[in-house]
């Protein structure tokens, strides 16, 4: 039987591989089976995630992209969203949101595979499934079966988005990242209650779709009856049981539901992530050997894109990246530690089926093993109450309820689905400022109105506005006779109103009579209320609302929305009166719309109100308000919780519908992981509005003066309104949560200036930093209690459900005290003191350069440190030595060292022996098998290489001015004064000003023996300018600061003046006092070789200029460099001091990081649009040992250095979230003079 099965198959992938010859090209490197997918050779596990395109900005993709790859993806996954790219039959749009090709080209540079679904039809919660709404429109037409209008129409887009695919060579074949592609979607119901003619569809999409001859396989979703060589898949909240429908097909999971849409009118779905990681790894242990995350980043449904009726406009779908793009922890975290024990399995699982067995009630192990020896195991317990021991191998494994362990050796489990190692994190919304409004109040339009169109009876809505916008309005009039009994009873008559949904707001006479709406499960609505009408003529209005088309269902274009009746009027002295059929006028959208209002051209063509005129809580309102970006790059969003419903607009770009006045219905308890998820399983936020929160993205904000635009339909407070950040600095310690540990401690470690202390500090009366000083212990005191309050207020500390579990108080302070003695001593004790009296309640600790080489310390010299730090509790003694741990309930590990610096080792333990290179330490976790050892690397190494880019463009110099003793700003004191009392650090650069009178009669005039100036300095450069010409350069170094300038300078008869521009490189940060540590010139300075023998100049007059002219007028920045006159082209200046360079460049494509080589240049700094990426010093030139590099013996910094002779730093970091697309200015200023043409912008790839 076994034989004879192999044959078939043999027999049927040849008959598959000549199939898929004939059918193609195309040169396909992708090939498949039923264990794997084969790419280029070799086979893989392959771990997908959707993103969606067009529901996050193309600033934020990169990001997105990046962290997909850092959580364990290989694949990207999209659908292609017809209705945004076709909006009208011919005209095509692949713009901003929309922009496929550099989204998929985004997803190569990151290194990733992508799977294009191109539908087109999506579903996916998107208007109209993805249909433009044109297509509706087209004679004949019905949507998704045999009928030849629609395969017209979907066999066009499909061809014209392959065809661009081609043209940019983006198909795996081609070089590009597409390695399959998707047609239709999700069919297999819809076929099965067409019958023939679905089944006709089906058989014409498939052939379709293999003849377009991609080069790469095509898929079906939940379609059984795909016929060859497209390959059926899944989709669902759990496909362990499914299987292709034949059995040379790779089992296929293309949407792993990470969580579920929400709804307006729904609480907030949530996905316990033990139960998605349960449910993936139970797919993978069942031979799966693809599976997508929908959504892995779910985003924003911008403007009206939502559908599927009240799906609400954020889609978060509860992702491992959220809405905002940032990580949703643990989620991200425990499914990326899943990716990595997956993959640490696939030599076993790509090579051999597993071998099942069932050792206990609700138990099951898969083993998979193959030929060469590799051996991967998953130890199951479904049971959803009880943890359980699984026998395996002769060891017990203890596995929580409704869990998997993956043991990838069949010997450790290195991961348990249940078993949660991240940290939580909660998105904190933290209000910046409220806005303030103006308002402008809408009114019903006319029945009469110009653009009004009168008909006979009611119309469907869609039919009417054509999906133009949202509204509709149906309007009519009804007489009363002045004899109408309830003029006289006060009994108003009943107003009934029939609607296919899915809003209704209903007005007479102009005055809002009531609101009603429907819901996802019955969007139908019914209107009954008592109306206040008068005798003659009463204006009825009924503003009919659109919350999305339907996306999904056997012949959803036939769907109704809109007023369709029966109106009816009962109460009145005749009965009933039936308005259905009575002449209706119809308005398409708001009067506000067509003016554009949430324009700034637009918004100005009405009058608006403020102040006490205010609207507030009116039906029918637009409310203006003007903000500016708050600074960094957070993201950030509007709290909408005080409004009803409508739309929002950020500088004319809609953000969505808001609903707040929407409640939340359904069940909220606890939750328990255990068990078959559904939707309604795990929810939050019942009680509270669906959604509260609407995402602003940074890219839509300008730096001021943003127009936010809302149009209010039911009536709310925007007094109430406010702007949010979401705070990084808890966003970052919410992260650390994941590391278990954090730092607070004002005195910083690292090489910042000061030692992180701010530098007014140094000029608090009476202090003396780090000791018994009651000034320092004010400031100190008062910085910890600000930090420890905030962290408290948000709740971050561990007993309060956070991630800090201890904190630090002071740093390397022992070496100081030992110094200071008794004033150390007592700070010491004070310090300890005061943290401990702040009640964090977890435990506190005290912890015991240009010009150089660069410091390299082996991987395993770090390593063995480490390791032989945890294996010693005390000293050693030999030079190979066993450590072994041995716990009570029978746990072992033992840690096996060679201490020999040259020669391997036999270390025999436990009747075993283990060979240990020099220097090292093996790791036993079981006490029997060597996991890990110090020496022995399995990575390959990574040599960084710069790639240039290219140059920088309208390359432009201006030679900054040396000041005048005398000029405005300057200040004179007599003698010399310290750098930093002067400048108080708010620049690298002080000039020290003053003049040398020379006598027509002096000597050196004649024989042209100019005199030596010196100069002595604390430090860190000093430039000489004598008359304006730069005449030396000295500086200092890491071992010492000071410095001497000697030089003959060129002087002549009268008066000389003499400029010296001394620059600081980093204030001191460590040391006994380093806040009285001295910086700049202070003397003796002296001229030695005139008649009168040597003037000492130190102690004359001496004018103080703080920075440089540059720095003042802000040349860094755009609008400050566009202050002064620049030069170009013959007339740029080069190896010249004191110059300003700036250029332009546009940000490469891709996310690699950036860099500018600076190798041409001298030192100075530089900045990227305005902000600093810091000094540039390339002219030091490196000094020290760079001989060959042995990993083993005690190691120092000066050991293993490279670069001797080189620049210390050739190459200076621009962060990639600094750079935009196009138009970026660098500037750098240059002190000793370079060659701005040799600086190019670089990739820095791996």
């Amino acid at each position: 039987m076994g034989s004879m099965w192999n044959f078939l198959k043999i027999n049927v992938l040849v008959l598959i591989i000549l199939f898929s010859l004939a059918c193609s090209s195309v040169k396909s490197s992708i090939s498949y089976d039923d264990k794997s997918f084969i790419i280029n050779g070799k086979r893989k596990i392959l771990i997908s995630g959707s993103i969606h395109y067009p529901r996050s900005t193309p600033e934020m993709w990169p990001d997105l992209i990046q962290k997909a790859k850092d959580g364990g993806l290989d694949v990207i996954q999209t659908y292609v969203f017809w209705n945004g790219h076709e909006p009208s039959p011919g005209k095509y749009n692949f713009e901003g949101r929309f922009d496929l090709v550099k989204f998929v080209k985004l997803v190569q540079q990151a290194g990733l595979y992508l799977h294009l679904r191109i539908g087109p039809f999506v579903c996916a919660e998107w208007n109209f499934g993805g249909f433009p709404i044109w297509l509706k429109y087209v004679p004949g037409i019905e949507f998704r079966t045999d009928n030849q209008p629609f395969k017209v129409a979907m066999q066009g887009f499909t061809e014209k988005i392959l065809d661009m695919m081609k043209s940019e060579k983006l198909f795996e074949p081609q070089g590009g990242p597409i390695i399959m592609s998707q047609i239709e979607n999700e069919y297999g119901p819809v076929e099965w209650e067409l019958g023939a003619p679905g089944k006709a569809y089906t058989a014409w999409a498939a052939k379709m779709a293999v003849g377009l001859n991609t080069g790469v396989p095509w898929i079906m979703c939940k379609q059984e009856t795909a016929p060859d060589p497209i390959i059926d898949t899944c989709n669902g909240f759990y496909c362990e049981g499914f299987k292709p429908n034949k059995p040379y097909k790779p089992k296929m999971w293309t949407e792993v539901w990470t969580g579920w849409y929400t709804q307006y009118g729904g609480a907030v779905p949530k996905r316990p992530v033990e139960d998605l990681a349960f449910s993936v790894a139970r797919f993978v242990q069942n031979n799966g050997s693809y599976f997508n995350y929908y959504m892995y980043h779910g985003g924003t449904n911008f403007g009206r894109t939502s559908a599927g009726l009240f799906v609400a406009t954020s889609y978060d779908y509860d992702a491992p990246i959220d809405e905002y793009g940032l990580l949703n922890e643990p989620k991200w975290g425990h499914l990326r530690d899943l990716h990595k024990a997956i993959k640490q399995c696939e030599p076993a699982l790509v090579s051999s089926y597993p071998t099942v067995t069932w050792p206990g009630k609700n138990q099951e192990v898969h083993v998979f093993r193959s030929k060469s020896g590799d051996c991967a195991a998953f130890l199951s317990n479904y049971d959803p109450t009880f943890s359980t021991k699984v026998s395996f191998q002769n060891t017990q494994y203890d596995l929580p309820p409704w869990s998997i362990s993956i043991l990838p050796d069949c010997k450790t489990a290195v991961y348990n689905t249940a078993r949660i190692s991240s940290r939580s994190s909660e998105a904190k919304m933290v209000p910046i400022s409220g806005l303030s409004w103006k308002s402008f109040n809408e009114q019903p339009p006319s029945a009469d109105e110009r653009d009004a169109l009168a008909m006979q009876g009611l119309w469907e809505q869609i039919n009417v506005t054509h999906d133009s916008s949202d509204y509709l309005w149906y309007l009519t009039q009804v007489n009363i006779n002045p004899n109408e009994g309830f003029l006289k009873s006060g009994k108003w008559p009943l107003l009934t109103v029939m609607s296919a949904g899915h809003a209704l707001h209903v007005f007479i006479n102009d005055q809002l009579s009531g609101t009603v709406y429907g819901s996802l499960d019955k969007p139908k609505l019914t209107f009954n209320g008592n109306v206040n009408l008068r005798a003659g003529i009463n204006k009825i209005s009924l503003l009919s609302v659109a919350v999305g088309l339907p996306n999904v269902g056997l012949h959803f274009e036939r769907w109704n929305t809109g007023v369709l009746g029966p109106i009816t009027l009962n109460g009145l002295d005749e009965g009933t009166r039936d308005l259905t059929k009575q002449t209706w006028s119809y308005k398409v959208g708001l009067k506000g719309e067509s003016l554009s209002l949430d324009t700034v051209t637009g918004s100005s063509s009405v009058e608006w109100v403020e102040g006490s005129l205010l609207a507030q809580k009116q039906p029918l309102t637009w409310y203006k308000a003007t903000f500016n970006a708050p600074e960094g790059n957070d993201p950030l969003a509007l709290d909408m919780n005080s409004m009803g419903k409508g739309e929002i607009w950020i500088n004319g770009q809609s953000i969505g519908r808001h609903w707040p006045g929407y409640i939340a219905k359904g069940s909220c308890g606890d939750c328990n992981y255990a068990g078959t998820y559904k939707e309604t399983k795990c929810q939050r936020g019942c009680g509270q509005p669906s959604q509260r929160w609407y995402h602003i993205p940074r890219s839509w904000v300008q730096s001021s003066g943003n127009l936010l635009v809302v149009f209010e339909e039911l009536g709310g407070d925007p007094t109430k309104i406010s702007l949010l950040l979401l705070h990084m600095m808890i966003n970052l310690l919410l992260l650390m949560g994941k590391e278990r540990f954090s730092f607070l401690v004002p005195f910083t470690i690292q090489e910042a200036p000061l030692r992180g202390f701010p530098v007014w500090l140094k000029y608090v009366p009476g202090i003396e930093f780090r000791t018994d000083n009651q000034p320092f212990e004010v400031a100190m005191r008062g910085f910890t209690e600000k930090i420890v309050n905030m962290m408290k207020a948000e709740k971050l500390f561990e007993p309060q459900g956070g991630p800090i579990i201890m904190s630090q108080i002071e740093n390397e302070y022992g070496p100081v005290e030992w110094e200071i003695g008794a004033p150390g001593r007592a700070y010491t004790a004070w310090a300890a003191k005061m943290a401990v009296g702040l009640n964090t309640g977890v435990p506190w600790v005290m912890y015991t350069q240009y010009g150089g080489a660069v410091p390299k310390r082996p991987a395993e010299d770090l390593a063995f440190s480490v390791a032989r730090f945890v294996q010693n509790n005390g000293s050693y003694f030999n030079y190979y030595m066993v450590h072994v741990y041995r716990s009570k309930s029978g746990a072992c590990a033992a840690f096996l060292s060679n201490y020999d610096t040259k020669s391997w080792a036999k270390v025999t333990f436990q009747n075993t022996q283990y060979d240990l290179p020099p220097w090292s330490i093996s790791i036993l976790p079981d006490c029997k098998t060597a996991v890990y050892n110090t020496a022995k690397i399995s990575f390959k190494s990574s040599p960084p290489k710069m790639v240039p880019v290219s140059g920088l463009s309208w390359l432009q110099s201006y030679k900054d001015e040396i000041p005048s003793a005398y000029e405005r700003g300057t200040l004179s004191l007599q003698g010399l004064s310290d750098q930093i009392n002067v400048t108080r650090d708010s620049s690298d650069y002080l000039w020290y000003l003053t003049q040398v009178k020379i006598d027509p009669n002096e000597g050196f005039l004649k024989s042209g023996k100019w005199p030596l100036l010196t100069v002595m300095s604390a430090g860190h450069v000093l430039h000489v300018f004598i008359n304006g010409q730069l005449s030396g350069t000295v500086y200092g170094s890491l071992e010492d600061t000071r410095l001497t300038f000697n030089g003959n300078v060129n002087l002549k008869a009268g008066i000389n003046n003499i400029a010296l521009l001394s620059s600081a490189v980093g204030l001191a940060n460590i040391g006994v006092h380093f806040e009285k540590w001295n910086t700049g010139v202070l003397g003796p300075v002296t001229l030695n070789g005139l008649n009168e023998g040597t003037r000492d100049l130190t102690k004359q007059t001496w004018s103080y200029k703080v920075g440089l002219k540059g720095e003042s007028l802000s040349l860094g920045s755009v609008t400050g460099s566009s202050s002064v006159h620049w030069v170009l082209g013959p007339h740029l200046a080069k190896n010249q001091p004191l110059t300003w360079y700036k250029a332009w460049f546009n940000a490469p494509e891709g996310n690699e990081p950036l860099a500018l080589d600076m190798y041409g240049m001298g030192k100075g700094e530089i900045w990227i649009n305005g902000q600093s990426i810091g000094r540039h010093w390339p002219g030091y030139t490196a000094k020290g040992s760079c001989a060959p590099c042995n990993y083993a013996g005690t190691y120092t910094e000066t050991k293993c250095q490279i670069g001797c002779g080189q620049p210390s730093q050739r190459w200076y970091h621009i962060p990639r979230s600094w750079v935009k697309p196009s138009g970026n200015l660098v500037v750098v200023l240059e002190e000793m003079g370079g060659d701005p043409n040799k600086i190019s912008l670089v990739k820095r790839s791996v």
